[in-house]
């Protein structure tokens, strides 16, 4: 979790990344906050509060993973087999060195 504050004051100073946080707005006062993070409690006084958190590990467990095409497995396959032979590093090294004269 990332936090910006516009105008504001942290007691004490933030760390630059907070983990597990629970933030509350005091109701009396609306300008101040009250951040409990798993790296301690923070008092924030600030006229404006951007909260910009981090949903890649959110994201990642609910969007599977993207199958690799037989075609495009099959490929490499045979590109590393070629490789693994003789003829196969001669005649990959014929041509990087064509396209590098180019």
């Amino acid at each position: 979790m990332l936090l910006d504050f516009f105008a504001g004051t942290a007691n004490p100073l933030l760390p630059p990344r907070l983990d597990a946080v629970h933030l509350t707005r005091d109701a009396a006062d609306p300008s101040h906050w009250q951040i409990i993070s798993t790296q301690g409690r923070y008092e924030l006084e600030a006229a404006r509060l951007f909260v910009h958190e981090d949903i890649m590990t959110r994201a990642a467990a609910v969007l599977p993973p993207r199958p690799v095409p037989l075609i495009r497995r099959a490929f490499w396959r045979l590109m590393f087999l070629v490789l693994a032979l003789p003829f196969g590093r001669r005649w990959l090294e014929r041509r990087v060195a064509r396209s590098a004269s180019s």
